[in-house]
């Protein structure tokens, strides 16, 4: 029971990296209500004096010690970030844990394989070389399928802002795509900010990739957007139906590996 708890109670935990005493103390207090810990039961599983730990929750204190922080964080099995709230953590890394911790242990497993096998494929590529993942989806009835399978292609030879801005590609299967993209064309997505008004992006609906072109348009006064698929031009797929946006499209890659221009 308490495994479960570790994993789905900390999606309340709050942060201030201003005043991160603060946000310790506020979510060690939630944390011992979510468990059902009195203060007593937390300083014995945490392995310090029931004294040290109540005069820091109800006391004047500004800060505390380090080991304290560490004996706190592994009673609770998070890390010192997450339960302080002081954001030291980079924000991809952050959302990444959080995510993990939702899901089960043969899944984390899971997950733990793929980003080794990351790893191992581009610690094969000289360090000075930028060499992107490359998603190969399959197409199935029309649609874009997720897989787990997929490769990498170097982009040394694109601008320098090109290349900052570049996170990921995604290889075209189909001929669904056309004119827009061929088979066999890597797109090349960026997601350094969100997608803008006409700018065609990538999203994820119920486990299938779609290519899109991104729309604001006006409704009762207030300013929304969607998502149209570039398939007909037609399909519509709104903000809160999206499982994940991958990001927007800053050009493509001929299958020879040149600049696309069409």
């Amino acid at each position: 029971m308490e495994n479960k708890k570790n994993k789905y109670s900390i999606e309340n935990l709050v942060s201030n990296p201003t005043n991160f005493v603060d946000s310790f103390r506020k979510n060690i207090f939630y944390l011992m209500e979510v468990r059902d810990l009195s203060i007593r039961e937390l300083a014995e599983k945490a392995d310090m004096p029931f004294e040290t730990l109540k005069s820091f929750l109800y006391g004047s204190s500004k800060d505390c010690k380090l080991s304290t922080a560490v004996k706190l964080a592994k009673a609770f099995e998070l890390s010192i970030d997450e339960l302080v709230g002081a954001e030291t953590m980079n924000p991809l890394s952050k959302e990444s844990l959080s995510i993990c911790r939702k899901m089960p242990d043969y899944v984390v497993y899971l997950i733990r394989s793929f980003i080794r096998h990351q790893y191992q494929l581009h610690s094969k590529f000289d360090a000075n070389s930028i060499n992107i993942p490359v998603l190969l989806p399959e197409c199935q009835g029309g649609y874009l399928q997720t897989t787990n399978v997929t490769d990498t292609v170097c982009i040394d030879h694109l601008t320098d802002g090109l290349k900052s801005r570049i996170c990921m590609g995604l290889k075209i299967p189909c001929e669904h795509y056309e004119p827009f993209y061929m088979p066999n064309d890597i797109i090349l997505l960026a997601a350094d900010r969100d997608g803008q008004h006409n700018e065609r992006c990538v999203v994820s609906y119920k486990g299938n990739l779609f290519l899109t072109r991104k729309l604001f348009f006006i409704e009762n006064g207030e300013k929304k957007f969607k998502y149209v698929s570039l398939l007909d031009g037609k399909h519509e797929i709104l903000p809160r139906n999206i499982d994940d946006k991958l990001g927007y499209i800053v050009g493509f890659l001929n299958p020879d590996g040149s600049w696309g221009v069409r």
